[in-house]
């Protein structure tokens, strides 16, 4: 299955193959981005703030917006 001129035809290609994936990009930059917010402490006291001043009725409804928008722009 993995003889010597498959893995060499793998690594070979690594590049291409990751740079021709679109949604690749996408997952990068969004974790990089979550990465840093979480890091330098911003995530965090957005969440605070936002269980703060969001009811719990709200707070579903705001989590069913979250969701489904994050979904429409993953589909995109």
């Amino acid at each position: 299955m993995l003889s010597a001129q498959s893995l060499v035809t793998l690594m070979s290609k690594m590049v291409t193959n990751y740079s021709g994936f679109p949604p690749l990009g996408m997952v990068i930059v969004a974790t990089l981005g979550v990465a840093i917010a979480d890091g330098s402490g911003y995530l965090n006291m957005a969440l605070k703030k936002l269980l703060k001043c969001i009811s719990k009725l709200l707070l579903c409804i705001h989590c069913y917006i979250l969701c489904y928008s994050s979904m429409l722009v993953c589909n995109r």
